[in-house]
């Protein structure tokens, strides 16, 4: 008999905030989640779990600060399950004149 039980999946929290880089990092924690993801332990969501987040959202931040439409022209394409966390970076707001 096919053992039907599902284990369970652990996720890390980070604080809420309204700044939109933290957003992003939640935003990515909800994605994972809501996609049936997670972390075998809550020990590994608070150590590989915080790591992989903060990572993915840096390269997504660099990225978009940069506009992803550019490596889009040069054949370098995002694949389309990220394209939703993109656009958030808003870099005219962080040029300086």
């Amino acid at each position: 008999m096919q053992n039907a039980r599902k284990s369970k999946l652990y996720l890390l929290t980070f604080p809420q905030s309204g700044n939109r880089k933290q957003t992003l990092r939640n935003d990515l924690v909800d994605w994972i989640h809501n996609n049936g993801g997670g972390w075998s332990t809550q020990s590994y969501a608070n150590t590989q779990g915080k790591e992989f987040i903060v990572s993915l959202t840096e390269a997504i931040w660099y990225i978009d600060m940069r506009s992803h439409k550019k490596l889009e022209e040069r054949s370098f394409h995002i694949p389309n399950i990220f394209l939703e966390f993109f656009d958030r970076a808003n870099p005219e707001s962080h040029k300086h004149s």
